[in-house]
């Protein structure tokens, strides 16, 4: 059984918004963006690219538990009103350096190794079970600024250490994955620091 006690549970009273996030398919054109622009598209092991820039990535389980997704992964994954789904949030380090934090939405239903899998991950990336099982598809990746506007904006800023806060906007990317008829959204913010690797 997988060991969840020391990552708290979600408290539904701030996991589900009604703002429209802007989501695009399009690469940000903002001149800010531009300099994460190698972080966002990169189709490889993120984890891998981090580990080998530092030799020191590890990952920090902040939230996991079962309640409702954010308004725009419920639109995402098609789910049905009211569908609750598996959520983790973590932070991921280079070293001692919070560089991204990563958000992951997988629906309850259909049952499937997917759900399973989420649970047993500990302080393992999303990205280690995504790159070591060949049936996973990317269908779609979409990028946005988060801001004070987006949920995330705050779910961010409640978990990050000081020295990754800061900025008004944090660039980001959504990749919808599929394993099957299971569907899992992985959101990564990335933090300014991430531009040191």
């Amino acid at each position: 059984m997988p060991s969840t006690q020391s990552v708290p549970a979600i408290s539904s009273s701030n996991t589900v918004s009604h703002i429209q996030s802007r989501w695009s398919p399009r690469l940000p054109l903002a001149p800010e963006a531009r300099t994460y622009r190698s972080w966002l598209t990169e189709r490889r092991s993120l984890t891998a690219r981090w580990q080998r820039a530092s030799g020191a990535f590890r990952v920090e389980p902040v939230r996991q538990g079962i309640a409702p997704p954010l308004a725009d992964e419920h639109a995402r994954l098609a789910l049905p009103p009211r569908r609750q789904a598996w959520i983790r949030d973590v932070v991921l380090y280079c070293g001692t350096t919070p560089v991204a934090f990563a958000h992951t939405a997988a629906p309850t239903l259909p049952r499937g190794p997917v759900h399973h899998w989420l649970q047993q991950l500990g302080k393992r990336s999303l990205g280690t079970l995504l790159f070591s099982h060949p049936g996973f598809v990317r269908i779609a990746v979409d990028y946005a600024a988060i801001d004070r506007r987006h949920p995330l904006h705050a779910d961010l800023l409640r978990h990050i250490p000081d020295e990754g806060r800061g900025q008004p906007r944090y660039w980001a990317r959504r990749t919808l994955f599929a394993y099957g008829r299971q569907r899992a959204v992985l959101t990564e913010v990335f933090l300014p620091a991430v531009l040191n690797y």
